[in-house]
């Protein structure tokens, strides 16, 4: 046994001896694994230094004469932000520079290019959430009240045929909305907005589609904020009891969105109640 003892000191004492000849080995060692560490995070910092420099070029064909280079450009901004998601101290100011891209899409005379635009603006909102949510108040919201407002609906059964591109324009449009409240970007105070921008949707000569959707956007805003939607609602569903708000509301009365009844609104907007009556019926029961 003590022989054993001594054989594992001496052996022990060897390899001492033998990383006390040799440290600058240890060193080396070391380096190197730090410099591979270091190999493996330089990609990252390099890709968003090039997703940043491609979008920070592509801005200035925004306004190209040629639709194809317009629709290339939101293309490359919506792919640009999504390289850049995980790194927040470069995606936002990357999206501020680019917004003005962005919005001049929306404004496009080319429906295509607005289609491509509003994907732009889903995006955003989902990797930049409420840093974008006044830049969506004075822009996109405006922006598509000015559109809906410029329909004019045919009783037809062949509107969706007619004009295909504007069915696909306006689908993308409220698909966009409809994003923005599942991100629960919109809050209490922006449902007004929201209602009065999506009116004009609820016409009964529109495509079924359309209205069901537009429907669906102002029942998504009840839970936010019912008193709102309630007397925008009802103003148009029954004029004549608008001026007498919902009991324990907390919103003033408003002057009439039209100056005539719209009996065209009323039987969508019947139904928009119905989902005002139903999350009240929820809440009593809570």
């Amino acid at each position: 046994q003590q022989q054993q003892q001594q054989q594992s000191g001496a052996e022990q004492l060897e390899m001492h001896d033998a990383d006390d000849l040799f440290p600058e080995e240890e060193e080396e060692e070391d380096a190197a694994e730090s410099a591979a560490d270091t190999n493996q995070q330089a990609p990252a910092k390099e890709y968003h230094t090039i997703a940043k420099m491609v979008v920070a070029r592509c801005v200035h064909f925004a306004s190209h004469r040629n639709t194809e280079v317009r629709l290339r450009v939101l293309g490359v901004i919506t792919d640009g932000l999504g390289c850049l998601a995980d790194n927040e101290k470069e995606l936002l100011p990357t999206m501020h520079t680019l917004w003005p891209a962005v919005t001049r899409g929306l404004r496009d005379q080319q429906a295509v290019v607005v289609i491509r635009a509003c994907s732009a603006v889903s995006c955003a909102a989902r990797l930049c959430g409420s840093f974008v949510h006044d830049r969506i108040l004075k822009d996109v919201v405006p922006t598509f009240k000015a559109h809906f407002k410029q329909l004019r609906p045919q009783t037809t059964a062949n509107w969706t045929l007619k004009r295909p591109l504007e069915m696909k324009l306006l689908l993308a449009m409220l698909a966009c909305v409809r994003d923005l409240g599942d991100m629960q970007l919109f809050q209490h105070d922006d449902v007004r907005l929201v209602g009065e921008m999506c009116l004009p949707l609820l016409n009964s000569a529109l495509p079924e589609e359309i209205q069901d959707a537009a429907v669906d956007i102002l029942s998504s805003m009840v839970p936010l904020n019912a008193d709102a939607v309630w007397l925008l609602m009802m103003r148009i569903a029954a004029p004549d009891n608008s001026s007498t708000p919902p009991p324990s509301s907390s919103v003033p009365y408003m002057q009439p969105v039209f100056a005539a009844p719209r009996l065209e609104l009323q039987d969508n907007a019947r139904r928009v109640l119905q989902r005002v009556d139903e999350e009240d019926a929820r809440l009593n029961n809570l």
